[in-house]
Order: structure tokens, then C-alpha cells, then sequence
């Protein structure tokens, strides 16, 4: 289990044992979170490339070779 450091309004640390669920929830969430982050990235990155293949004129292409 791990522990949880709580600092109360003096600034004085409490550490609180985690329970086996707090812990299992908190790493789901994180992993939800990080997941709906990597959807974020591929969407937005799928949208430009959608745009782009429906406007090549408007890719700077001296960029784009010189990135590749």
C-alpha cells in the first residue's frame, strides 16, 4: 500500500495509509486520463492530416522535407 502525505494549515505532514481501492481508483483514473489524452493527439493529428490532403497547396512543403 502506499502512503499518502497530507500537509494540515500549520504545514505539518500526516501521512495516511491508502486503502487497496483508493489506490486501484486513482490508477484508473490516471489511466483514463492518459488515454483520453492519447485519443486527443491522434484525432487532432488524423484532422490535420485530413486537411492538408484536401489542401496540398497549403502545406509549406520546404518544412515538411526539411523536418523529415
Amino acid at each position: 500500500m502506499s502512503e499518502k502525505n497530507t500537509k494540515t494549515s500549520v504545514g505539518v505532514r500526516i501521512s495516511q495509509r491508502q486503502s487497496a481501492f483508493e489506490h486501484i481508483g486513482e490508477a484508473a483514473v490516471k489511466l483514463f486520463r492518459d488515454i483520453r489524452s492519447l485519443l486527443g493527439i491522434t484525432g487532432e493529428t488524423a484532422a490535420a492530416i485530413c486537411g492538408a490532403a484536401r489542401n496540398p497547396r497549403k502545406i509549406r512543403w520546404r518544412e515538411t522535407f526539411y523536418y523529415f
